[in-house]
């Protein structure tokens, strides 16, 4: 680009260079006179302008020169040594940024000056504000900005009054906002997942030990009483019926590899849950918490005791709430507190 500017500048130089000498020789073809001095003078200021349009010129085509010079030499440098140049400019634009940056900090210092309880608790503010938006620990973000209270309210400082009362609201609000345990949401996920091995299906032998038969007391005369004896019956009949849901479409599961096959479902089904609370995804939870629901008690015996167990821990898991309450305000204003 520089290259052809000094070109096109030294063609419009020469072009007015002609133009002048032309205009030298349209002079001497004039006659003498007053009006010849008049023309004259201006001649030579004229004259004057190309001699300095000339040197101009001329010390552009130096320029010129020396640029093509310097790009011969950089075509001619190894690849290495045009990357360490790459590297330098780039450093050289850090630089800008770190001068920048430490700028910023020395008016944050000067203002510090001016107020050295708000540069006390600027940091711990900071730590506040990191632990409710990075760890997501709002109560260890109230404690936090408790502190940052205290700190302005002992440095005796009319001028922090007020952010001091907003960081009291503020540590109040976030000790009373909502934060789903995540902890305990994946002891309470563990415990399902390792309970789907136990769970029995339809078809299976009970596992509950054979109720005693009722005794038959017997009369004086030695004889059973006929009445002991027809309860003793209905007894038997009614221990024969059993009412569940309609489980026919897993009825016909009796194979091992089946079976296994249905408890790594379960599983899957539990595990997408568990990434939907681990996401703060409340409609994703409860929509997978029913569907797990939903095949539990389809391809499992709900008569069992172990399925009824089960059902009813994922009726506690799904009382959860899986998002957080949004802080968002409250962290804008610890922010605005900094400025």
């Amino acid at each position: 680009m520089a290259g052809k500017f000094f070109r096109c500048y030294a063609k419009v130089s020469y072009k007015k260079l002609a133009l002048v000498e032309e205009h030298f020789a349209n002079l001497k073809q004039n006659g003498s006179g007053s009006k010849h001095k008049v023309i004259s003078r201006q001649d030579k200021e004229l004259k004057n302008k190309v001699l300095a349009l000339e040197q101009q010129t001329h010390d552009f085509g130096k320029d010129l020169e020396k640029y093509n010079a310097a790009q011969k030499i950089l075509a001619s440098l190894p690849q290495s040594v045009n990357q360490e140049i790459r590297k330098l400019s780039a450093l050289e634009s850090d630089f800008s940024n770190l001068k920048t940056e430490f700028n910023s900090v020395q008016e944050k210092l000067k203002a510090g000056a001016q107020n050295p309880g708000l540069l006390k608790a600027r940091p711990v503010i900071e730590d506040g504000i990191r632990a409710a938006q990075i760890f997501t620990n709002l109560k260890q973000a109230a404690l936090l900005f408790q502190e940052a209270a205290v700190i302005l309210k002992n440095s005796n400082d009319p001028q922090n009054t007020v952010a001091e009362q907003k960081l009291i609201q503020i540590s109040k609000e976030l000790s009373q906002a909502y934060m789903p345990d995540v902890n305990q949401i994946n002891s309470q996920f563990d415990k399902l997942v390792t309970k789907v091995e136990s769970l029995a299906f339809l078809g299976d032998k009970s596992k509950s030990k054979d109720l005693p038969k009722p005794k038959m007391r017997e009369d004086k005369s030695g004889k059973s009483g006929i009445n002991e004896l027809a309860a003793s019956i209905w007894s038997d009949v009614r221990s024969l019926v059993k009412i569940s849901k309609d489980q026919s479409d897993y009825t016909a599961v009796t194979s091992n590899e089946a079976r296994a096959a249905l408890r790594a479902v379960l599983r899957l089904k539990l595990e997408q849950t568990r990434l939907m609370a681990q996401t703060a995804n409340q409609q994703g939870f409860d929509k997978n918490l029913k569907l797990a629901r939903q095949f539990t008690e389809k391809a499992f015996d709900n008569a069992s005791q172990e399925v009824v167990d089960f059902l009813n821990m994922l009726d506690q898991v799904a009382g959860i709430k899986v998002v957080a309450q949004n802080v968002g305000s409250q962290l804008e204003t610890a922010r605005e507190i900094l400025k």
